[in-house]
């Protein structure tokens, strides 16, 4: 059953982001091209004619609107999808369903979880073409990956926590909103306002937490790696990387909890 409400997650969300994608793909390979074919210099070439540096200067605004766009668009149905599917009129529906409360939080979490790390990898990608599309910015970018290739072989274990982290903390921003709406949810009138609230209260309650938590909580792991080249200068500590790691997940858990616990027990629908 989690298969069909993810299914259904999907489907109602790429409806909008599966357009966006292609067209900043399609944007920033053309601002590539057109930074290859003014020598690399968008502005600073001046022989460059109006017509040509007023379509510059179009897709660079298009390019810019797209990237606000997706992040903007991302974000709003992270809370548009979980508010109005679980909290207002819909949410009898949903609530009907043959199905767990746990699984409607998973299958939003998941799907928004997912479009979060689509959203970042198509932000990445873009700039990417655009570089490569470019000619010699390209190669420049393509040397630096060189450069970092040691790096991932000594660093290996300190990259993947790293990345990993990321991802738990995304997962406990989302969350974060869920639990703060689902608290809001039980109130009778001004739903917003206590989810508002909530969150806020959460966050000054978790910074307090994360004060008081001892920073050598994993000293025994607490291992520097350091990698430094002519234009690369990077440091992991993966005790840190360690502590952020537990930290958050213990987070997620209990958010996630709460959230199935009044969506579930205290949910007003009224």
């Amino acid at each position: 059953m989690l298969g069909k409400l993810l299914k259904y997650e999907f489907k109602s969300v790429t409806r909008m982001l599966g357009l966006i994608y292609p067209a900043l793909l399609v944007v920033a390979m053309v601002l590539g091209l057109m930074w290859r074919a003014n020598d690399n210099s968008l502005f600073g070439n001046s022989q460059i004619e109006n017509g040509q540096s007023t379509a510059i200067i179009i897709f660079i605004i298009i390019y810019a609107l797209l990237i606000v766009g997706i992040i903007v668009i991302t974000c709003y149905f992270i809370i548009e999808r979980f508010y109005k599917n679980m909290l207002l009129g819909e949410g009898y529906l949903m609530h009907t369903l043959p199905v767990p409360t746990w699984m409607h939080v998973a299958a939003k979490t998941i799907s928004a979880l997912v479009y979060t790390v689509l959203s970042v990898c198509a932000l990445l990608l873009s700039v990417f073409l655009m570089l490569s599309c470019s000619g010699e910015l390209g190669d420049y970018l393509l040397y630096q990956f060189s450069e970092l290739s040691p790096l991932l072989k000594e660093a290996g274990l300190s990259i993947i926590l790293t990345l990993i982290g990321a991802l738990v903390q995304v997962l406990r921003i989302i969350l974060l909103f869920y639990v703060s709406m689902t608290i809001g949810g039980a109130a009778k009138k001004n739903k917003m306002l206590y989810s508002v609230i909530a969150f806020f209260a959460i966050c000054i309650v978790s910074g307090i937490i994360g004060s008081l938590l001892p920073t050598d909580l994993f000293s025994a792991f607490s291992v520097t790696t350091t990698w430094e080249t002519e234009s690369v200068n990077v440091s992991f500590e993966n005790g840190a990387l360690w502590r952020e790691l537990l930290v958050n997940g213990i987070y997620c858990v209990i958010f996630f909890g709460a959230s199935t616990f009044f969506l579930g027990k205290k949910l007003n629908l009224e």
